[in-house]
């Protein structure tokens, strides 16, 4: 339990958004122990040891986003698709930013229509 403590206070420390298949980066990582500076009773019994399958914890807005990456990069492209129809270009930046908020932290109703 103490490592996935730490774990996750380290990837809350450096989530960012990536661009790759979707608007967010939903790729898993490995983490070396002796990189992070794990305190020594993680790591002791091999230093060479790494945690598996870390991912990036993504903020919109300076909030956490509590939705899974994949379901975000889904309601997200959906979103966008939906609220671009018959909009001109001029608002391209505006429906962005208001498909971010809506993929990080969708109501149930959002749920159900860009899911």
């Amino acid at each position: 339990m103490k490592q996935l403590t730490i774990l996750l206070a380290f990837i809350m420390a450096f989530g960012t958004q990536a661009e790759a298949d979707g608007k967010w980066d939903c790729s898993k990582f490995d983490i070396p122990c002796s990189d992070v500076g794990f305190p020594s009773d993680v790591c002791d019994s091999d230093p060479n040891a790494s945690l598996t399958g870390a991912t990036l914890i993504h903020r919109v807005d300076g909030q956490i986003c509590p939705t899974q990456c994949n379901i975000m990069n889904k309601i997200y492209d959906n979103c966008f698709v939906d609220k671009m129809q018959g909009v001109s270009r001029v608002a391209t930046g505006s429906v962005i930013r208001s498909c971010e908020r809506i993929a990080c932290k969708p109501t149930f109703f959002q749920k159900l229509k860009y899911k």
